[in-house]
C-alpha cells in the first residue's frame, strides 16, 4: 500500500494535493490533442499534394507509373511502356556528337576476355654498355681536324679525327720499324749472293744469314702490331713506314664497328643501328693524353623503359615476365602495345623502397633529311670529309630521360562483357 501525506492549506483550508492532479491531467489532454491535430494536419496535405501531382504530372511521371500498376491487373502492359519511357532518353544528332556516339562506336555485347593490368610510372634510359659509347685517343697528340658535330650521323669507318702524333712510344716504334725494314733488305741481298754460290762453298754463312732474317721478321712483326694497336692502319705501317722508310705524322681516327647483334631490334619497322654524334669533348689544336675521351657517339635504336613497382607488386611482375605478358607504354599523345618485361632488378632501392623492372622499346627516327640518294666521300674512299650539304641529322621519337606509364598484363578473366 502507498500512503500519500494530504497537504492542507492553513489560510483556504484546500487540499493542495487534488488541485496538482487536476492540473498534470489537463495538460496532458491538452498534449494527446496537438499532436492528434499535427498527424491530421501532415496526412491532408500529402492527400492534397498527390491529388495535385497526379493531375498535372506527365504521362510517364512514377506516380502515374505506380497508380496504374496498383489500379488493376489489365494496366500492368500500359504500366510497362510507362515505364520504358521513363528510362528513356532522346539525344539530338549535335548530342550524340558530341558525347562521340556514333554507328562505329556502338555495338553489340558478346562474351569475351578481359586482361588485368596494373600501372606503373616509368622512365626511359639508355641500354648500359651498348646505347652510348667513347672513342678514346689510341695515343698522345694533338688534334688537327675534327670531321663531325654533335647531333650528326656517322657510321662506322668513317673518320671523326685527325690527330699529330706526339707520342714518344710511337715515334721509337716506327723508328725501329724503319732501321729492321733496312736491316732486312741487306740480308735478303745477301741471301740473294749466297743462292748463286753453291751451297757446298758457303753453307755455315747460310745458315746464318737464314737464322739472321728470321730473328729480324720476328722484330718487324712485334712493332707491327704495337702500332696497330695504337690506331695506325696496315695501310700507312705498308706504304709509309716500310716502303717510302718515313714516319707517320698524322693518324685518322674513325668511327669503330659495331659487334655483331649489338644494335638488335626487334621492331621490324625500328631505326636499325643509327649512330650519331651525342658530345665532342675535344676542339682543335688540343693537345690529348693517350685514352682520353675524344667524343660519345650513341645509338639509340633500341632503349629500355624502367619501371618503378612496389616491393608488393613483385609477383605480379614475376607473373608477368615467366608468362610473357603484354607490357603497354602510355606517353603524351602515343601509345606502344606488344611490349614485354627484359628482366627485373636483382635489388630494391633502400631509400625509395622501389623495384625496378625493364622493358625494351624499339625506337624510330621521327624527322630525317629528305635528300638520301647522295653518296658520302667516306664511302667512295675519296680524302676529306663531309660537306655540309651533305650532313645527315635525325630526331628520335624516344629519348632517354621522357617519362611514360606502363600497363602490365597479369591476369584474364574469361566469358565476361568487356565495356
Amino acid at each position: 500500500m502507498i500512503f500519500r501525506r494530504r497537504k492542507v492549506d492553513e489560510k483556504s483550508g484546500c487540499d493542495t494535493f487534488s488541485q496538482e492532479t487536476e492540473q498534470k491531467r489537463s495538460y496532458a489532454m491538452k498534449k494527446t490533442f496537438q499532436g492528434i491535430l499535427t498527424l491530421a494536419a501532415f496526412a491532408g496535405f500529402v492527400v492534397v499534394l498527390l491529388a495535385l501531382l497526379d493531375r498535372f504530372a506527365p504521362q510517364s511521371s512514377p506516380v502515374r507509373f505506380f497508380s496504374a500498376v496498383a489500379s488493376s491487373p489489365g494496366a500492368v502492359a500500359e504500366a510497362a511502356s510507362i515505364a520504358e519511357e521513363l528510362h528513356a532518353l532522346a539525344l539530338s544528332d549535335q548530342a550524340l556528337r558530341n558525347l562521340g556516339i556514333t554507328g562505329e562506336t556502338i555495338g553489340t555485347a558478346a562474351l569475351s576476355s578481359y586482361d588485368k593490368t596494373i600501372s606503373f610510372p616509368a622512365i626511359l634510359t639508355g641500354r648500359p654498355g651498348r646505347s652510348a659509347f667513347r672513342v678514346p685517343a689510341p695515343f698522345t697528340g694533338t688534334v688537327r681536324k675534327v670531321h663531325v658535330e654533335p647531333g650528326m650521323v656517322v657510321e662506322p669507318g668513317q673518320p671523326l679525327f685527325e690527330i699529330a702524333l706526339t707520342h714518344e712510344e710511337l715515334i721509337r716504334c716506327q723508328t725501329e720499324l724503319i732501321a729492321l725494314s733496312q736491316r732486312r733488305e741487306a740480308i735478303q741481298r745477301e741471301r740473294d749472293r749466297l743462292a748463286t754460290i753453291g751451297s757446298e762453298l758457303a753453307p755455315q754463312a747460310k745458315r746464318e744469314n737464314e737464322i739472321l732474317k728470321t730473328e729480324i721478321d720476328a722484330q718487324i712483326e712485334t712493332q707491327r702490331s704495337i702500332l696497330l694497336l695504337h690506331g695506325i692502319s696496315e695501310k700507312d705501317i705498308r706504304e709509309t713506314i716500310e716502303e717510302k722508310r718515313a714516319l707517320v705524322r698524322t693518324i685518322t681516327i674513325h668511327v669503330p664497328e659495331l659487334e655483331d647483334g649489338e644494335n638488335r631490334i626487334a621492331a621490324p619497322d625500328a631505326a636499325k643501328g643509327v649512330i650519331q654524334m651525342e658530345e665532342l669533348f675535344v676542339e682543335k689544336g688540343q693537345l690529348v693524353e693517350m685514352g682520353a675521351s675524344l667524343c660519345q657517339l650513341v645509338d639509340l635504336s633500341l632503349l629500355y623503359i624502367e619501371g618503378r613497382a612496389g616491393a608488393a607488386d613483385e609477383n605480379v611482375l614475376a607473373t608477368a615476365l615467366m608468362e610473357h605478358c603484354r607490357v603497354t607504354a602510355l606517353f603524351d599523345g602515343e601509345r606502344v602495345d606488344d611490349l614485354q618485361i627484359r628482366y627485373i632488378d636483382t635489388r630494391v632501392d633502400p631509400l625509395s623502397r622501389a623495384l625496378r623492372f625493364y622493358v625494351e622499346l624499339p625506337n624510330k627516327v621521327f624527322v630525317q633529311d629528305a635528300n638520301h640518294s647522295h653518296q658520302h666521300p667516306w664511302k667512295t674512299g675519296e680524302p676529306g670529309h663531309a660537306c655540309d650539304t651533305h650532313r645527315h641529322y635525325v630526331n628520335w621519337r624516344f629519348r632517354p630521360g621522357q617519362r611514360c606509364e606502363l600497363k602490365v598484363e597479369y591476369d584474364t578473366i574469361s566469358n565476361c562483357i568487356v565495356l
